[in-house]
């Protein structure tokens, strides 16, 4: 295998694992319930690699399955979920949090420059189609408030034009995100 196999691999493993396909393959904006859903899955990954380590190096165990036993290291571990579940949503949430603050932020930036009398079109477009890219990257494009404003700003000619020369496939990826944008305004 490759070095470029691997890391494939690897990443795809990981995007499994971390339930991170929800917000690519699945396409659902990030917020709260793909962050729970998402702290959840992950929960349930860790706890599991947890019990089997677990039984694992307790030298009294034996190595046939026990269903009685695996019941007893659930209810056992009850607390160790919660503290994970708990660990893991902060972190999520954290993480939804600061990059839902700063595409609110670069909005309110754009929006006070084009209310100054000194502002540049050429930049302010720049600056929109980088906002587009920006909410695509941090799958917040899709949650409504940010669809209305991409859905405006994407069917700008001069904004359109910007992001589909700096954007590999440029003029594919803004179709199919108008085309994803009008089915969640129209719900």
């Amino acid at each position: 295998m490759t070095a470029r196999g691997l890391y494939k691999s690897l990443r795809s493993f990981v995007t499994f694992l971390s339930f991170e396909f929800l917000l690519t393959t699945c396409k659902w904006p990030n917020g709260g319930t793909v962050i729970f859903i998402r702290a959840f899955g992950v929960t349930l990954s860790v706890m599991t690699v947890y019990c089997i380590v677990k039984q694992g190096l307790d030298p009294f165990r034996g190595y046939e399955f026990d269903m009685a036993e695996l019941k007893i290291q659930i209810l056992n571990s009850v607390e160790i979920f919660g503290a994970v579940f708990a660990g893991i949503y902060l972190a999520l949430y954290s993480r939804f949090s600061s990059q839902w603050g700063y595409l609110s932020n670069l909005y309110n930036q754009i929006k006070q420059t084009e209310a100054s009398a000194s502002n540049d079109e050429k930049i302010l477009n720049e600056w929109k189609a980088a906002f587009i890219e920006d909410a695509i990257a941090l799958h917040l494009a899709l949650k409504p408030m940010f669809a209305m404003i991409i859905n405006t700003w994407g069917h700008e000619a001069k904004v359109a034009e910007v992001f589909e020369q700096n954007i590999t496939d440029g003029k594919k990826v803004l179709e199919s995100l108008l085309a994803d944008i009008k089915a969640v305004l129209n719900r």
